[in-house]
């Protein structure tokens, strides 16, 4: 039983109230069929483990932290689907490094990658 404020940490009480566990009550709690309704009573029967406060805050620091991670792993990876997107179109729609070849522009590749490509468009298909 919570008997002030004071115990308790308002991160750790936000990642309990995402805890699937907390979510499944409440939606085994509630009334209505079609629309699901609960009550400050359900949300306040729900029991669950309270730390010292001490405890409560660097369990919500860390919580805190890994969704920055993983928010920044999100973006990390939605940068590298764009880059590969558009080396992908470079090189094999509009075959960039072959076209700068033919005319005559510097290398924007490594070397090692440049020499890879043709030196020349070729339009005819061999059959």
């Amino acid at each position: 039983m919570i008997k002030s404020k004071k115990e308790l940490d308002s991160g750790y009480i936000y990642w309990v109230c995402l805890w699937n566990v907390f979510n499944q009550h409440l939606v085994a709690t509630a009334t209505g069929t079609k629309i699901l309704h609960t009550a400050p009573s359900r949300i306040e029967g729900f029991r669950f483990w309270l730390p010292s406060f001490f405890e409560q805050r660097a369990i919500a620091q860390l919580l805190n932290a890994l969704q920055g991670k993983i928010e920044l792993n999100r973006q990390t990876n939605e940068t590298l689907e764009a880059l590969a997107r558009a080396i992908f179109k470079d090189w094999f729609v509009d075959f960039g490094p072959t076209r700068a070849k033919v005319e005559g522009q510097e290398s924007y590749l490594a070397t090692e990658l440049w020499e890879l490509f043709p030196d020349a468009l070729d339009e005819k298909i061999n059959r």
